[in-house]
Parts: C-alpha cells; structure tokens; sequence
C-alpha cells in the first residue's frame, strides 16, 4: 500500500508540474503576442505627422447663392484674380496668356505676354500663377508667373501704361511638373516649396511629397508626410493624392494649401512655426486606402486679408464654397447656382466672381 501510495504521489505530482509548465507556456505565449500585438500598434506611423482638426464644411442645409451673367471677352480662360481695381485673366491664347480689365467696366486695358522665344515672351506656351500671388513694389502691381521652370515677374501697372509686357526679373524655379510655390515675404529669393515625390525609374520607388522653405544658398525642410498612403496603385499614382496648389496671405507667410484629391486644408504659420490640418468629418483620411476611383475635391480658390474662400467640387450640376480664415477656423459655406471651374473675390464690394 505505501508503494501505491509514493506511485499516485508522484504521478499526482508530476500532473501538476506539467500543469504548471503548460500554463506557464500558455501565459508566456499570451505575454508575447500581447506585446507583440503592442509593438505594432505602435509602430504604425500616421501619414501626416501632425495635427488634424476635423470639422464640418459642408452641411446639409447650405444656403444657395444666386449670381448674375456678365460679359468678359476672354477666350480660353485658365484663371482669374481680381486685384485692387483689375481684372487679370490668365489664359492659353498664343496671342496674350494675360488680358487685363478694368473691374468698373468689365473693359480691357491691355493684352500681354503673347507666345515666343523673347524676353517678354512666353517659351513654354503655358503661363501659370496657381498661388493667385500678387503684391505692389514701389507702387506698381507686380504678378509673379512661371513659365514651365522660369520664373518671371510681370510689372501689370507698367504693361498697362505701355501697352506690351514689361518683364522685370526672370529667375530659374521649381517647375510646374514638379511642385509648385509661392514667395514669402513677397520677394522671388525666399520661396515656400511643395515638391512631389521624385520616382527612382530603377527601382521603382517613389519619395513622400516633400516641402521646403527655400533660399537662395540654403533650404529647410518642414516635415509633414511620413510615408505614402497605402492602397489601390503603384506608390507614384498613390502619391498624387496628396497634392494641391499652395496659396499665401496678401502680407503674412501664412500658407494653406487645400487638396485637390481628399476633403483635407493644409494649414502653415510660418511665422509661428504652427502646421496642422482641417478635414472633412466622416471622409476618406490619410489613414484609409487610396481607392482606384479618384475625383476632384478642392479645384480652386480666392482669398483676401482676412479670409480665403475654397472652391469644391460637389457635382455635374452646382458647386460649393468654404471659408476659412486664415487661423484655420471655418466660417461657413455656401452652394452656388451654377457649376463654376475658377473663382475670384473683390473684397471692396463683397462681391465672388466665378468663371464656368
């Protein structure tokens, strides 16, 4: 009976250790995958590396503006800024890539920079200001235009008196197929850069868009995107969604930059080193993938000292506008009765010009 007895002992306590060491395991691998599982989660990098504000641009009661037809005689339209008592229209005519006119009257005051191989002549055939940029030196209009990677200003109250274009720098630049810029403190030698991502051909890879604050012997770069979003596409086609046209407050270097491919503004305070994002609540983000199906969002936009007014695209049929100021508060929105492609905003009479 003892010799029994030690026999079940032993095997009751060889039960037990084996219990022990199986839980052990158990547990052990538990730890493992729970920590693995940790380190993951909190490795997953966001594509933007700061802050996003979600707010509500577009409401479902959204008053509708009316507006009014006028005539303009400006054929092949790209553009419109309205500046003090002009009219400036960019557009694809080899004739004149810009007609000027008075906003009293709606008539033209000049046609410049017509197509050639000259100084005052547009190389490339496009002429371009996306940031809608435009300031006074010693009391003329200046316009700063690219011309492919040709940077160019463009005395507007001079060509007006003279009647041809007066052309007054031209400088190397980033070209449009590469990015696009606007000038900080309103002079060609310090520029505010977006660049897309560059493709290694080889390799098959594409950088992250990047942006710069450019000088004339140095750059600094302001990190905003830590990789290129996930999804449909190889990483060249996917790195597009994130892309849009900069724009600048008429005396501060304050810079928003509205996408054209997600419901996102991107906000820089340069002056106070403060950089966030306002999104669209309950759209696509940085964080979800880029689907096959792409369609415009922020196409356009006009903006004055205090506000900026976005142009998006809701359909066929109409078009909505959003106000922010420059702070990155959003101060409402608005339908429009009409489709419009290009807007631009006289604040002297309140009034939203708007080209379909």
């Amino acid at each position: 009976m003892s010799i029994n007895s030690k026999q079940t002992d032993n095997c009751l306590k060889n039960e037990i250790i084996k219990h022990i060491l199986m839980r052990a395991k158990i547990n052990l691998l538990f730890y493992v995958v729970c920590l693995s599982i940790l380190i993951c989660s909190c490795g997953e990098e966001s594509c933007y590396r700061h802050e996003v504000r979600e707010v509500n641009f577009l409401t479902d009661n959204m008053p509708t503006v009316k507006g009014e037809e006028i005539e303009l005689d400006a054929m092949g339209c790209d553009d419109i800024i309205i500046y003090d008592s002009l009219i400036i229209v960019l557009t694809n005519n080899p004739a004149h890539h810009i007609q000027v006119f008075s906003l009293n009257s709606y008539k033209p005051l000049a046609n410049i920079a017509p197509s050639g191989r000259g100084r005052n002549e547009v190389a490339s055939g496009i002429l371009t200001n996306t940031s809608k940029q435009i300031y006074e030196r010693d009391g003329h209009i200046i316009m700063p235009v690219v011309d492919y990677s040709i940077l160019k200003e463009i005395d507007i109250t001079a060509s007006i008196e003279q009647q041809q274009t007066v052309m007054i720098s031209a400088e190397n630049c980033l070209s449009i197929q590469d990015g696009n810029f606007v000038l900080l403190d309103n002079v060609t030698e310090i520029r505010f850069e977006a660049r897309r991502g560059l493709t290694n051909e080889i390799e098959q890879k594409t950088d992250v868009g990047r942006f710069f604050i450019n000088r004339i012997e140095r750059e600094k770069e302001i990190p905003v995107y830590s990789k290129i979003m996930n999804g449909y596409g190889d990483e060249r086609f996917r790195s597009t969604v994130c892309s849009g046209n900069l724009l600048k407050h008429p005396n501060k270097n304050i810079v928003i930059q509205p996408l054209s491919y997600m419901d996102y503004i991107l906000m820089f305070d340069l002056e106070n080193k403060n950089y966030f994002a306002l999104h669209q609540q309950e759209t696509k983000t940085f964080e979800d993938p880029v689907s096959i199906e792409r369609t415009f969002t922020f196409i356009n936009a006009t903006f004055s000292d205090e506000i900026t007014m976005v142009l998006y695209n809701i359909g066929l049929k109409t078009s909505a506008i959003v106000i922010i100021d420059w702070d990155g508060n959003c101060l409402g929105s608005f339908m429009l009765d009409n489709i419009v492609q290009r807007i631009a905003y006289d604040e002297r009479s309140n009034v939203l010009y708007g080209i379909n």
